[in-house]
């Protein structure tokens, strides 16, 4: 009697574990087919609970994802120009990219009398001294595919040194303002709590979305390596641990790969004068750099940084203003 009480509680066990493995099942197909952006975070709590109930050790994160293609195509369809869709977390920096060849076209060269402006990504105005649109290097740059994506993707956009662009320049003490238009917000990642909790940024090519982990922060001179799209992928690794040398945070828990693809997003800065004309002007930038990470890839949802007590300064050792 007692066996067969056993054996038939034993059943009732197994059939309720059956039951339960079949309702888990298929809470997972149901988030496999909604939209990316809620099935990041519906993966990340799936997964942290489903770890923890089977193991004691600690659950693992998964890099939150953005899918920016459906942006990126709206954008292409009112300019083929813009070929790429960058976007950071808690920034203005939500925006299409220029992929054009003949950039002069948007944002022509000139001297502190240039009365020609600037142009947005959708070919309009924003002043002669306007924030003007972002821009990749097309000679230079691939962006067809993960694949083939330039070993140093480089992305430049306008630091107007003031928050409102209708603004003369010459009517007020330009800064490196991380609330100014465009690439101002860049200045966001020297503010510690900002760079500890955003370690990602996005990118799109219409196609496909690319994660990119920041793991540098600095200032660098104009004519350094970094901002050439065209470099080999061994060149491509000596910048990388170059930038980070230079990197006002040491990113603690990255460590750097003779593979590892970059993009550094790159602005002119008034760290070191307030004109933005002379030498101190042109000859440095304000640049951050992240490396590609893996389609579903791993990893912790803050960065792990401590202050570089020494980073390497640019060229010409340069003295900041403040």
């Amino acid at each position: 009697m007692k066996k067969t009480l056993f054996r038939t509680f034993a059943a009732g066990l197994l059939s309720a574990a059956m039951l339960l493995s079949f309702v888990v099942g298929c809470s997972r197909e149901v988030e496999d087919s909604s939209d990316s952006s809620s099935s990041s975070s519906s993966s990340s709590s799936s997964s942290s609970s489903s770890s923890s109930s089977s193991s004691s050790s600690e659950p693992e994160r998964y890099i939150p994802m953005e899918d920016l293609t459906e942006k990126a195509q709206e954008a292409q369809e009112i300019n083929d120009e813009a070929g790429l869709y960058l976007y950071i977390p808690d920034t203005e920096v939500d925006m299409p990219v220029v992929t054009a060849k003949n950039y002069g076209a948007y944002d022509p060269i000139g001297s502190a009398v240039n009365t020609t402006p600037r142009l947005n990504w959708k070919k309009e105005s924003t002043g002669i001294y306007g924030p003007g649109s972002l821009f990749i290097q097309g000679e230079y740059a691939n962006i067809e595919s993960r694949s083939s994506l330039s070993p140093n993707l480089v992305i430049f956009g306008h630091n107007i040194g003031r928050k409102d662009p209708n603004v003369p320049w010459s009517s007020v003490t330009l800064t490196d303002d991380p609330e100014g238009p465009m690439f101002g917000q860049l200045f966001h990642f020297l503010d510690e709590d900002f760079a500890k909790e955003h370690p990602y940024i996005y990118l799109s090519n219409g196609e496909e979305n690319f994660t990119y982990q920041v793991f540098a922060v600095y200032w660098v001179e104009s004519d350094a390596n970094y901002w050439y799209s065209g470099l080999s992928q061994e060149d491509t690794y000596k910048w990388a641990l170059e930038a980070a040398a230079r990197s006002e945070w040491n990113y603690k828990d990255i460590t750097l790969n003779p593979k590892d693809k970059l993009l550094s997003l790159s602005t002119c800065t008034y760290h070191y004068t307030t004109q933005p004309t002379g030498p101190l002007y042109a000859n440095y930038r304000f640049v951050v750099t992240g490396r590609l990470l893996d389609e579903g890839a791993a990893g912790e949802e803050t960065a792990d940084i401590e202050k570089n007590s020494d980073p390497k300064a640019p060229s010409g050792n340069p003295t900041p203003l403040s």
